[in-house]
């Protein structure tokens, strides 16, 4: 994921999940910034376990002995008399429901992508994967493996832990993503991507939370959420999954076979649900619902739609404006108080329901509209702006703060849900937002600056089906991703202050 050149930059990471067994990503390969520090994993002597890791163990072993008698193998001894120990148990149903998270945990980001710390095993080892909504597996390399790029921190190892189980074929957790082997019985997982990345692995369980990077704060205020969960563990990784800073990737798509499903069915959240709150660099996620004490203002909901895949979060667009100028809106001849019948629906508006529809990415850096508003685009913007709105895209232009301040508000409304969001739910995107290298503060608040500057321009208008409102558009909101209410919530919210607490 190169950073912005002097004279050019280029398309970033883009990870979408296009069908069952395979992934895309439509950015160059080139990752020209891994940090220096390679982060070392700090493993507690087996010696010296404490009771929280005996629990979490404890939990671990029952869970194994139900996959022993399965016949799922395991790469540890364990006795089958040991004790077992229930974690935690949250209410799962809760009627109706409340939506405030059950934990919330920082993240971090490196040119445009957003990173969660995920511990996995007994002792816990560290993994720091991409947050990604449009994706379901989570997978990173483990221990041996030879042909695997240097990444954030070291590669699992699956000898350290005490709590792994290896399945067996014919009972694989993915099945339909997974190739049996008659010479090692694993469960194989090969993922291709159409620029020519891939990775290879094997399914593997064992305990799984989310904390912070420090090894003992996350054993203290986390290690209650873990569960039992199926990964992927990389043997091979070619092209960008190579070169990444990232370890691997924690797909958060609403599936079955999801983390987030997972810990909702072992109780460890109260709702099957949880939020994104993004800065430029970093932000928190929230589990079982959203971080409401961050938000600067009531959240409002949008139902899920069920066009593509099913995997996706797709919403339904039903107004896009480039600052006060329309570029997609339902027309009505009978004014404004006109129902839905009496409107007409033009085909710039349909456009952003074909195909996948418009789907919220993490896993995007940008955003993507589709090609077809491409001069309804670029007329408004020359309109609001006084500028003209490049066609050669990932140039760096040179801007004044006064070209900057000029620069228009890109507007979506989303079909509401309830009487109080009938009017649709407005979800703007600044140009702090979608303009890439812009000086900003603490608060993620663009800070003024004399003479000129070099900015990149992340909003595209080439999707040919539907549109990918990417990383770089949620800036500023918390958004909840409510699975089980099937719908999605936005609030403007302060990102910046992400926090480790465990909310109760």
């Amino acid at each position: 994921i190169p950073l912005s050149s002097e004279k050019e930059s280029f398309p970033r990471r883009r990870l979408s999940e296009l069908q069952p067994s395979f992934s895309t990503i439509t950015d160059e390969k080139g990752n020209s910034e891994i940090p220096n520090r390679n982060r070392r994993l700090v493993l507690i002597d087996e010696d010296n376990l404490s009771s929280r890791d005996i629990s979490v163990r404890n939990l671990a072993l029952s869970r194994r002995r139900l996959a022993n008698l399965r016949g799922a193998t395991t790469t540890s001894d364990v006795e089958n008399d040991e004790p077992s120990k229930q974690l935690i148990v949250k209410e799962s149903s809760l009627s109706p429901p409340k939506m405030e998270a059950t934990w919330t945990v920082p993240l971090h980001a490196t040119t445009g992508t957003h990173h969660v710390h995920v511990y996995v095993g007994s002792p816990p080892q560290r993994q720091t994967l991409i947050v990604d909504t449009g994706s379901r597996l989570m997978a990173f390399p483990c221990r041996p493996c030879n042909d695997c790029g240097k990444h954030a921190s070291n590669y699992y190892d699956p000898t350290r832990s005490t709590t792994d189980v290896l399945p067996k074929c014919g009972n694989c957790y993915l099945a339909e993503l997974s190739m049996c082997s008659n010479n090692d019985q694993k469960c194989h997982v090969t993922q291709r991507y159409t620029e020519g990345s891939s990775w290879s692995a094997y399914e593997l369980e064992d305990l799984v939370w989310f904390g912070n990077s420090n090894l003992e704060e996350s054993i203290d205020s986390f290690m209650k959420m873990a569960v039992p969960y199926s990964f992927g563990c990389q043997v091979e990784e070619t092209g960008l999954f190579k070169d990444q800073y990232a370890d691997g990737i924690l797909g958060l798509a609403k599936h079955g076979t999801s983390l987030i499903q997972a810990m909702y069915d072992a109780g460890s959240i109260r709702n099957n649900a949880f939020s994104l709150c993004f800065t430029r660099t970093g932000g928190s996620l929230s589990l079982g619902g959203s971080y409401m004490q961050q938000h600067r203002e009531s959240m409002r909901f949008s139902p899920l739609t069920t066009i593509g895949s099913g995997n996706m979060y797709s919403v339904n667009v039903v107004e896009v404006r480039v600052g006060d100028i329309c570029i997609a809106c339902r027309n009505t001849s009978a004014g404004e108080n006109s129902n839905s019948a009496d409107q007409e629906i033009p085909e710039t508006l349909k456009i952003f329901s074909d195909g996948k529809g418009t789907i919220l990415d993490s896993g995007t850096t940008d955003t993507y509209l589709p090609a077809m508003l491409d001069p309804y685009f670029r007329k408004a913007w020359k309109e609001t702006s006084g500028m003209t709105f490049s066609k050669r895209n990932h140039k760096r232009y040179t801007y004044t703060y006064t070209d900057f301040q000029n620069l228009p508000q890109i507007t979506f409304v989303l079909e509401g849900m309830g009487e109080g969001d009938k009017d649709g739910v407005v979800f703007v995107v600044e140009p702090v937002a979608y303009m890439e290298d812009v000086p900003i503060d603490a608060t993620g608040n663009a800070v003024p600056w004399t003479g000129t500057t070099k900015l990149t321009n992340r909003i595209y208008l080439e999707e040919q089906h539907g549109a990918v409102l990417g990383a770089n558009s949620m800036l500023g909101y918390d958004i909840l991703f409510d699975i089980g209410g099937k719908r999605v919530g936005m609030a403007r919210a302060d990102c910046s202050g992400s926090t480790t607490s465990v909310i109760e």
